[in-house]
């Protein structure tokens, strides 16, 4: 996908990409996988359906999915050693035969018209530059009632949470995730691309726009992260 440049880009995600797990785990304080889990669960998998996993990363949301149900993933980023460690993650697990990974760009799919029946976007689409086209390209891939769970981060709406939370995102998380994956800078950028972001409201007028038909949005950790729920 076409990411941001003020967001870094493959080459930075790569760069992380060893300890790009345990981070995630320390970093949301163990809680990111119940959120994956709420995600899953608004989903509504069904046994035999083609989940695509975009921005899969290290493909834990596929991973999640298919601990729990007989599905086939399509997993697909643009950062090669990310995926190199989550297919590794798949064979060991006995997985890779339901979970393959390729290169792919979030604004240009390379999926049919109406080939997957549910996706999911882990953290993943803050880093897309054309949003609007990424979720254009979600409705042409998804069959009819197809559904999207996208877990994002947000500015929490309550004033003293938010200045604790920033002080922290902004001082500390830089050096805790500098000091774990040996790339300050990789962290550095995240405060400011989240406040960029548009808010709930707004994100989910731009899903709409772009072809779904509903769209929800469900406030987790205090608005740390945003869970939303799109429907063709």
């Amino acid at each position: 996908m076409k990411l941001d440049p003020r967001d870094g880009g493959p080459v930075m995600f790569n760069s992380i990409a060893r300890r790009y797990d345990l981070l995630n785990r320390v970093l949301s304080m163990g809680l990111d996988g119940g959120w994956r889990m709420r995600a899953l669960e608004l989903l509504q998998l069904e046994p035999n359906q083609v989940l695509l996993d975009l921005c899969t990363g290290t493909g834990d949301f596929g991973l999640e999915a298919l601990a729990r149900h007989n599905l086939r993933i399509v997993g697909l980023d643009v950062a090669r050693e990310m995926m190199r460690i989550g297919h590794a993650k798949a064979v060991r697990h006995h997985l890779d035969h339901r979970f393959r990974f390729g290169v792919g760009d979030a604004e240009n799919l390379p999926l049919a018209d109406a080939s997957v029946d549910r996706a999911t976007i882990g953290f993943g689409i803050r880093n897309v530059t054309d949003r609007r086209k990424a979720l254009r390209e979600l409705v042409r891939v998804l069959k009819p009632g197809g559904r999207v769970a996208i877990l994002e981060f947000g500015v929490p709406p309550n004033e003293a949470f938010r200045g604790l939370y920033f002080f922290y995102a902004t001082h500390l998380l830089p050096i805790i995730g500098g000091i774990l994956s040996g790339n300050r800078q990789a962290y550095e950028y995240l405060p400011d691309s989240i406040r960029r972001f548009p808010s709930p409201v707004e994100f989910s007028s731009l899903a709409r726009e772009a072809g779904f038909r509903q769209t929800t949005s469900e406030p987790l950790a205090f608005g740390i992260v945003n869970l939303y729920l799109l429907s063709t």
